[in-house]
């Protein structure tokens, strides 16, 4: 037992930070009530939130260990204050088998934060061929992705729907026209052209969600749409969840702060997928975030080995690793009165809990104890990898405790 007192706790619709302590054990997190009973932490000055969820997350094993393996990725997670992850299917072998799914439950068992493994949703991402849904779902799927690869095939991706209505497993896209992105992970507009680089407009995003929004209209299936990035993609999720669509979104904390300014300069440590658009499209994020229309923040955790970034811009990969510096990089949007804290915190625990229909976390037994004015250098990271803007830089917000399954995982001052 756990006693978590002089902290703010979020409310049960995530609405507001009320005063209160908690008791938490395996059977969940209730009002302490007075109780004195278990070991107490201090949380004063802090937010007590249910456990952090990761909808989003590249653990890249198997098959590349070197830049990330999921016991590395679950270290890292329990340090930035998550408490599950969902890993994306991108590995090698592609998860789109059953076996692959229990390998990656096996690598996960003992560690400081759930894996919800996510199954691809054509065999090797290819997008020609259904996988095997059901029963990787019956393995511990928790839904299912092509990663950052767009099903161009319509009929493909109403089929896809069809069949996970079917058991109401959820279907989570990377929304691509391909014809019109073109691979180009820099954003259409003025900087593009200042800078040279080859571009991508938003309408490659957008036309994509719009037929997202359509077919689950059509099909009445749990339809996600991952990382969105452009301002006409939360209008018309907007509206397709007003039509009555069973819709949901996530956006990246790197895109909720930075823009197509930041690539002035021409660091690869800005060069994500999406790519990061412009200032009113930022904007048109944080909105849907403060109005509750995107469902989740999810880190689209990338780590990748250092020569993947150490070259020039149209050579390097795509990503930022985030599930240790989530809260860094919102911080100052809440600083600023940007991001509502309530919003933002809900957005990063029960929001995507609830997405992927899991219990919300204070009935895990899921903690997370956030320090707004923790201040640390990003450095000594429990990820293996370090492509990040903030890699070296003074900032603010970090989780002081982490608790799951009931038990401590994560202490601040402990290194990986």
């Amino acid at each position: 037992m756990i006693r978590l007192v002089g902290g703010l706790v979020l409310n049960e619709d995530g609405t507001k930070l009320v005063p209160g302590d908690l008791l938490v054990d395996a059977s969940g997190a209730r009002p302490a009530n007075g109780s004195a009973e278990g070991e107490a932490l201090d949380c004063s000055g802090c937010w007590v939130v249910p456990g952090f969820v990761d909808m989003r997350c590249h653990l890249r094993e198997p098959g590349e260990e070197h830049k990330e393996d999921i016991q590395s990725g679950l270290r890292a997670a329990a340090r930035g204050g998550f408490t599950a992850v969902c890993a994306l299917p991108g590995t090698t072998p592609v998860h789109d088998v059953r076996a692959v799914t229990e390998q990656m439950l096996a690598r996960a068992s003992g560690g400081p934060a759930r894996l919800w493994p996510i199954g691809a949703i054509t065999k090797g991402l290819r997008g020609k061929e259904l996988a095997e849904l059901a029963d990787m779902l019956d393995a511990g799927a928790v839904a299912f992705s092509d990663d950052r690869y767009p099903i161009a095939d319509r009929g493909l991706l109403r089929r896809a729907m069809e069949y996970a209505r079917s058991f109401d497993a959820l279907i989570a896209l990377h929304c691509c026209d391909p014809s019109l992105d073109m691979g180009h992970a820099v954003h259409e507009g003025v900087f593009s052209v200042e800078l040279g680089l080859r571009a991508s407009p938003a309408s490659a995003e957008t036309v994509a969600v719009d037929a997202a929004c359509e077919l689950a209209l059509v099909t009445g299936a749990r339809v996600h749409l991952s990382h969105l990035s452009a301002a006409r993609s939360v209008e018309s999720l907007r509206r397709a969840k007003a039509r009555g669509a069973r819709l949901s979104a996530d956006v990246s904390p790197h895109h909720l702060r930075y823009t197509d300014a930041n690539l002035v300069g021409f660091s690869p440590m800005y060069k994500v997928l999406p790519p990061l658009r412009a200032e009113a499209d930022r904007q048109a994020l944080l909105e849907g975030i403060n109005d509750r229309t995107i469902d989740a923040i999810a880190t689209d955790h990338a780590p990748h080995a250092p020569l993947d970034k150490d070259c020039e811009f149209s050579a390097a990969e795509a990503g930022v690793i985030g599930l240790e510096l989530a809260l860094p990089t919102l911080m100052p949007l809440i600083d600023a009165g940007e991001l509502q804290a309530a919003a933002a915190l809900h957005a990063l625990s029960n929001g995507p809990s609830r997405v992927l229909d899991q219990r919300d976390g204070f009935s895990r037994g899921d903690v997370t104890v956030v320090d707004p004015k923790a201040d640390w250098v990003v450095d000594k990271l429990a990820s293996k990898s370090q492509n990040s803007p903030l890699y070296g830089e003074s900032v603010v917000g970090a989780a002081r405790f982490t608790l799951a399954y009931g038990s401590l995982q994560y202490r601040a001052g402990d290194r990986p």
